[in-house]
């Protein structure tokens, strides 16, 4: 094995893991109801449970009366809140609310921008149902998240979600838009 400045550079049984920054945007909105939000919920708790051990993850909610909400920011795996906070996530928007993805996107950037430190990777997740969003506010998160070397991915849930904005603010953060056409499959 050869050796560079004193460290040993065998590979390890484990792939490397390069600490990560995520913030995860969800909907509450009034369409989140039964199911749909249960399956929500799992899908936050496998993400907290799979984060290694200096990865970090916030949460945002968007589509109530608030707009796009901080529930929680940059933690680790180990805070004890975690299972509370998700238990308390519930669809609260009115049927008249425009969810907008835009919006959670937006307060997702601000939680990455008021880190103290930063891991080397950072990126937001969106997760959204929504059948609308506010087209003129792409460029004011996109152009923040490429100053700040951001990803935005984003998972559009099932036929009624407008896929535009979210194809928009992944492509353009060179990231990956996910069409998930049946909810059970969110967790995948």
């Amino acid at each position: 094995s050869s050796r560079v400045g004193g460290h040993d550079m065998r590979l390890s049984a484990s792939p490397v893991h390069v600490p990560l920054d995520v913030v995860v945007v969800v909907p509450v909105s009034s369409s989140m109801q039964g199911l749909k939000i249960n399956l929500l919920r799992d899908a936050l708790r496998f993400m907290v449970s799979h984060l290694g051990e200096n990865d970090r993850m916030g949460l945002v909610t968007f589509g109530s009366a608030a707009g796009g909400v901080p529930l929680v920011g940059m933690t680790s795996k180990k805070w004890k809140g975690w299972s509370s906070i998700l238990s308390s996530i519930r669809p609260i928007g009115q049927k008249s609310m425009r969810a907008d993805v835009v919006e959670g996107a937006n307060v997702a950037m601000d939680l990455l921008m008021q880190r103290k430190s930063a891991n080397p990777l950072s990126s937001i997740l969106l997760i959204s149902d929504s059948p609308t969003s506010d087209a003129d506010s792409v460029d004011f998160v996109v152009s923040r998240a490429e100053a700040a070397k951001i990803s935005i991915h984003s998972f559009g849930l099932g036929l009624t979600h407008k896929p535009d904005t979210m194809v928009e603010l992944s492509t353009r953060t060179k990231a990956s838009y996910t069409y998930v056409k049946d909810w059970m499959m969110l967790r995948e």
